[in-house]
């Protein structure tokens, strides 16, 4: 197939485009979580206007973007009151294990884990497995560790103060100049080229809105659903442990995996001090069968809601999509892997659909009428 200097001229801006992202990772994902935010915040702003029209109030959009801040700091707010208390509450909890007690609770079912992986050759009859594990256990939990945990989690949140507050001052403009975003990406490339631009813009914009609004509600009725069974169930730190496994749910196939874990780990760190085959086992089975319950609803009767055409894609190529982003940048690239990759696949739609395996990728995607 013979290149064109247009085929070229895009490639060159695109490996330019790449660099510059590179180099500017940081700023360039203020600016990208700013302008998903202000696609969420779109449809607040629009409601917020019909409200005060009706009170016979004209807003400006200044007015409005500043309201559909107002309500997002709310909701982190809440948020930020409802987790940060369990999760410190939590890791308290840790720094006052009593590692024999520990010993106590594990010894056993670790010595039949060790009885088993002997069965089948997998380690030597030498091998001291419980101690080994309780050894990393006291390593992780000791006291001097957790305070260096706290350390560097205070410098964790001095780093996400300053990233909230960028993100927020850009986000701030973005809801004020709903257009600000698609004028400056126009202005990069020639004027020949501003259809293609626009259609790209609007099949991205229209496909971030859709699957961020479902994700949303998605992980707001894992979550409620979550709780409220594993609280019935009796369960420690229901909320915690819904809100997390509602969160993972987002990742496919790995995600419920990472969930039951976390759900499974909360559990028994919160119980301890509890007999592990009569109390400890029921508990984690009460979980694991609670997580495979609201899966089952997750995956007949919200999912469908959620995703739509425009991400389709076939599920080994969503797998792989996954593995490459935990390998590069762990559980938070799986998050946003496959909007990201369906926002590719779009721009490749639009610029490259000339190319015979561009047209086999995106095949099964959508573009959205022109609004």
């Amino acid at each position: 197939m013979r290149i064109n200097a247009r085929t070229l001229l895009i490639i060159g801006a695109t490996l330019l485009g790449l660099y510059l992202v590179y180099k500017l990772s940081d700023i360039v994902s203020y600016v990208l979580i700013a302008w998903v935010l202000s696609l969420l915040g779109r449809p607040v702003s629009e409601f917020l206007k019909k409200i005060l029209t009706f009170r016979k109030i004209k807003p400006g959009n200044t007015l409005l973007a500043f309201l559909t801040m107002l309500l997002f700091f709310l909701v982190l707010t809440i948020l930020f009151w409802l987790f940060v208390p369990l999760v410190i509450e939590q890791a308290n909890n840790l720094s006052k294990v009593d590692i024999s007690a520990l010993n106590n609770t594990l010894h056993i079912p670790l010595n039949e884990l060790k009885n088993w992986l002997v069965q089948y050759g997998l380690i030597s009859p030498t091998v001291d497995i419980d101690q080994q594990i309780l050894a990393n256990i006291k390593k992780f939990i000791e006291p001097s560790k957790v305070g260096a945990f706290f350390t560097s989690a205070v410098g964790a949140v001095g780093n996400a103060v300053i990233a909230a507050t960028s993100i927020m001052f850009i986000l701030f403009f973005f809801l004020k100049d709903q257009t600000m975003f698609d004028d400056f990406l126009k202005s990069l490339l020639p004027k020949k080229y501003e259809d293609h631009v626009i259609k790209a813009l609007h099949s991205i914009s229209t496909m971030l809105r859709s699957y961020f609004g479902g994700i949303v509600l998605q992980v707001s009725i894992l979550t409620v659903l979550i709780s409220v069974a594993l609280t019935i169930l009796g369960i420690k730190n229901a909320l915690l442990i819904a809100f997390f496994g509602a969160l993972m749910n987002v990742i496919p196939y790995i995600g419920i995996v990472i969930a039951m874990l976390f759900g499974v780990m909360i559990t028994i760190s919160s119980n301890l001090d509890l007999n592990f085959y009569t109390e400890i086992v029921p508990m984690i089975i009460k979980v694991l069968l609670t997580f495979g319950a609201t899966q089952l609803v997750d995956n007949f009767l919200v999912q469908p809601y959620v995703y739509s055409k425009s991400v389709d894609a076939h599920p080994l190529e969503i797998f792989l999509v996954i593995m490459v982003a935990g390998k590069t940048g762990g559980i938070l690239a799986m998050l946003i892997a496959i909007p990201s990759y369906t926002a590719l696949k779009l721009v490749a739609k639009v610029f490259f659909n000339q190319w015979r395996i561009v047209q086999h990728i995106t095949g099964g995607l959508d573009e959205p009428d022109r609004e």
